[in-house]
Protein backbone atom coordinates (compact mmCIF):
# COMPACT_ATOMS: atom_id res chain seq x y z
CA UNK A 1 0.00 0.00 0.00
CA UNK A 2 1.30 3.42 -0.96
CA UNK A 3 1.82 6.25 1.50
CA UNK A 4 1.07 8.73 -1.25
CA UNK A 5 -1.97 10.98 -1.16
CA UNK A 6 -4.01 10.94 -4.36
CA UNK A 7 -5.14 14.49 -5.16
CA UNK A 8 -7.82 15.44 -7.69
CA UNK A 9 -7.51 19.06 -8.90
CA UNK A 10 -11.00 20.41 -9.63
CA UNK A 11 -10.62 23.84 -11.18
CA UNK A 12 -11.93 26.14 -13.88
CA UNK A 13 -9.50 26.80 -16.71
CA UNK A 14 -11.09 29.59 -18.71
CA UNK A 15 -8.31 32.19 -18.55
CA UNK A 16 -4.53 32.39 -18.55
CA UNK A 17 -4.65 33.13 -14.81
CA UNK A 18 -6.64 29.94 -14.18
CA UNK A 19 -4.11 27.98 -16.20
CA UNK A 20 -1.16 29.52 -14.31
CA UNK A 21 -2.65 28.66 -10.91
CA UNK A 22 -3.64 25.10 -11.87
CA UNK A 23 -0.24 24.49 -13.47
CA UNK A 24 1.48 25.74 -10.30
CA UNK A 25 -0.64 23.39 -8.16
CA UNK A 26 -0.07 20.50 -10.55
CA UNK A 27 3.68 21.15 -10.73
CA UNK A 28 3.92 21.33 -6.93
CA UNK A 29 2.23 17.95 -6.56
CA UNK A 30 4.30 16.34 -9.34
CA UNK A 31 7.55 17.73 -7.90
CA UNK A 32 6.60 16.16 -4.56
CA UNK A 33 5.80 12.78 -6.10
CA UNK A 34 7.21 11.00 -3.04
CA UNK A 35 4.08 12.24 -1.24
CA UNK A 36 1.47 12.82 -3.93
CA UNK A 37 -0.18 11.38 -7.00
CA UNK A 38 -2.20 13.92 -8.95
CA UNK A 39 -5.12 13.83 -11.35
CA UNK A 40 -5.85 17.04 -13.21
CA UNK A 41 -8.84 16.83 -15.56
CA UNK A 42 -7.28 19.51 -17.77
CA UNK A 43 -3.95 17.72 -18.08
CA UNK A 44 -5.48 14.27 -18.52
CA UNK A 45 -7.99 15.34 -21.18
CA UNK A 46 -5.48 17.02 -23.51
CA UNK A 47 -4.67 13.83 -25.49
CA UNK A 48 -8.40 13.40 -26.15
CA UNK A 49 -9.23 17.03 -26.93
CA UNK A 50 -6.16 17.39 -29.19
CA UNK A 51 -6.46 21.17 -29.12
CA UNK A 52 -10.21 21.12 -29.84
CA UNK A 53 -12.96 22.57 -27.68
CA UNK A 54 -15.18 19.91 -26.07
CA UNK A 55 -18.09 20.97 -28.31
CA UNK A 56 -15.93 20.18 -31.34
CA UNK A 57 -15.23 16.65 -30.11
CA UNK A 58 -17.32 13.55 -30.61
CA UNK A 59 -19.86 12.44 -28.02
CA UNK A 60 -17.59 9.45 -27.37
CA UNK A 61 -14.64 11.74 -26.62
CA UNK A 62 -16.73 13.82 -24.22
CA UNK A 63 -18.03 10.67 -22.51
CA UNK A 64 -14.47 9.33 -22.16
CA UNK A 65 -13.37 12.53 -20.44
CA UNK A 66 -16.46 12.59 -18.21
CA UNK A 67 -16.03 8.96 -17.16
CA UNK A 68 -12.32 9.45 -16.49
CA UNK A 69 -13.03 12.45 -14.30
CA UNK A 70 -15.77 10.67 -12.35
CA UNK A 71 -13.62 7.56 -11.87
CA UNK A 72 -10.74 9.66 -10.58
CA UNK A 73 -12.90 11.46 -8.04
CA UNK A 74 -13.32 7.99 -6.49
CA UNK A 75 -9.57 7.29 -6.83
CA UNK A 76 -8.69 10.44 -4.89
CA UNK A 77 -7.93 10.68 -1.19
CA UNK A 78 -8.50 14.44 -1.44
CA UNK A 79 -10.36 16.72 -3.85
CA UNK A 80 -8.87 20.20 -4.15
CA UNK A 81 -11.68 22.44 -5.44
CA UNK A 82 -11.07 25.98 -6.68
CA UNK A 83 -14.36 27.51 -5.58
CA UNK A 84 -13.79 31.16 -6.41
CA UNK A 85 -12.22 30.89 -9.81
CA UNK A 86 -14.81 31.92 -12.37
CA UNK A 87 -14.52 35.26 -14.09
CA UNK A 88 -17.99 36.29 -12.90
CA UNK A 89 -17.10 35.52 -9.28
CA UNK A 90 -19.27 32.41 -9.10
CA UNK A 91 -17.92 28.89 -8.67
CA UNK A 92 -17.53 26.89 -11.86
CA UNK A 93 -20.40 24.43 -12.32
CA UNK A 94 -17.98 21.62 -13.21
CA UNK A 95 -16.14 22.14 -9.92
CA UNK A 96 -19.47 22.17 -8.08
CA UNK A 97 -20.41 18.86 -9.74
CA UNK A 98 -17.07 17.32 -8.74
CA UNK A 99 -17.53 18.53 -5.16
CA UNK A 100 -21.04 17.08 -4.99
CA UNK A 101 -19.82 13.80 -6.41
CA UNK A 102 -17.00 13.65 -3.84
CA UNK A 103 -19.07 14.75 -0.85
CA UNK A 104 -19.35 12.12 1.85
CA UNK A 105 -16.63 9.86 0.45
CA UNK A 106 -13.64 12.07 -0.42
CA UNK A 107 -12.48 14.97 1.78
CA UNK A 108 -12.72 18.35 0.03
CA UNK A 109 -10.28 21.24 0.30
CA UNK A 110 -11.77 24.51 -0.98
CA UNK A 111 -9.20 26.73 -2.66
CA UNK A 112 -9.76 30.50 -2.93
CA UNK A 113 -7.15 32.44 -4.87
CA UNK A 114 -6.04 35.91 -3.75
CA UNK A 115 -7.24 37.29 -7.09
CA UNK A 116 -10.74 35.82 -6.88
CA UNK A 117 -13.47 38.44 -6.77
CA UNK A 118 -15.42 36.19 -4.41
CA UNK A 119 -13.65 35.29 -1.18
CA UNK A 120 -16.46 33.24 0.36
CA UNK A 121 -18.83 30.33 -0.31
CA UNK A 122 -22.53 29.84 0.09
CA UNK A 123 -24.05 27.51 2.67
CA UNK A 124 -24.08 24.38 0.50
CA UNK A 125 -20.44 24.66 -0.53
CA UNK A 126 -19.15 25.74 2.87
CA UNK A 127 -20.88 22.83 4.59
CA UNK A 128 -19.50 20.34 2.05
CA UNK A 129 -15.83 21.18 2.54
CA UNK A 130 -13.45 19.79 5.11
CA UNK A 131 -10.85 22.53 4.80
CA UNK A 132 -10.28 25.93 3.20
CA UNK A 133 -7.06 27.44 1.87
CA UNK A 134 -6.76 31.03 0.71
CA UNK A 135 -3.81 31.58 -1.61
CA UNK A 136 -1.18 29.27 -3.02
CA UNK A 137 1.08 29.15 0.06
CA UNK A 138 -1.82 28.25 2.33
CA UNK A 139 -2.96 25.66 -0.23
CA UNK A 140 0.49 24.00 -0.12
CA UNK A 141 0.40 24.00 3.68
CA UNK A 142 -3.10 22.46 3.69
CA UNK A 143 -2.16 19.78 1.15
CA UNK A 144 0.90 18.84 3.22
CA UNK A 145 -1.11 18.93 6.45
CA UNK A 146 -3.65 16.53 4.95
CA UNK A 147 -0.91 14.24 3.62
CA UNK A 148 0.67 13.93 7.06
CA UNK A 149 -2.53 13.69 9.14
CA UNK A 150 -5.17 12.37 6.69
CA UNK A 151 -7.34 15.25 7.90
CA UNK A 152 -7.03 19.02 8.25
CA UNK A 153 -5.82 20.73 11.40
CA UNK A 154 -7.97 23.45 12.92
CA UNK A 155 -6.04 26.15 11.04
CA UNK A 156 -7.76 25.08 7.84
CA UNK A 157 -11.25 24.62 9.29
CA UNK A 158 -13.97 26.28 7.17
CA UNK A 159 -15.48 28.21 10.10
CA UNK A 160 -12.42 30.37 10.45
CA UNK A 161 -12.00 31.04 6.74
CA UNK A 162 -15.40 31.86 5.32
CA UNK A 163 -17.10 35.22 5.43
CA UNK A 164 -20.85 35.25 5.17
CA UNK A 165 -22.69 36.14 2.03
CA UNK A 166 -26.14 37.61 1.53
CA UNK A 167 -28.91 35.77 3.34
CA UNK A 168 -31.86 34.41 1.36
CA UNK A 169 -35.32 35.90 1.71
CA UNK A 170 -36.80 34.26 4.82
CA UNK A 171 -40.45 35.29 4.66
CA UNK A 172 -43.21 33.65 2.63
Amino acid sequence: MSDKTNVYLAAPIFSEHHKEVVFAQYDYLVENDHAFEVFSPWHESQPIWQGRAPNDCSPEDRRTVFNGNVDNVHWAHLLSAWVGGSEDGKPDVGVIFEMGHAYGSVPILAYIDQGDSRQNMNLMLSEAVDGVAKGFDEWKAAINNFHLNKKFSSGFHPEGKITSEANPVMSE
